[in-house]
């Protein structure tokens, strides 16, 4: 079993495929344990970029 290299993202529990961990951890998974973790984006391949929040826009004050 081949196993590929992942990234755990903050929507993750304490748990991922039965192991314990935190955001930002690094994890090995066959695409067998990974394919249920990805579904719920609680990794990202380790070779993607996280995704960038978008700016947010300063308030508009009231009466400009």
């Amino acid at each position: 079993m081949e196993k590929t290299d992942y990234i755990v993202t903050d929507k993750a529990g304490s748990h991922v495929a039965g192991k314990r961990v935190t955001a930002g951890d690094p994890i090995s998974l066959t695409e067998a344990q990974a394919r249920y973790e990805l579904l719920l984006e609680s990794i990202r391949p380790a070779d993607e970029k996280a995704p960038v929040e978008p700016a947010s826009k300063p308030a508009r004050s009231a009466g400009k």
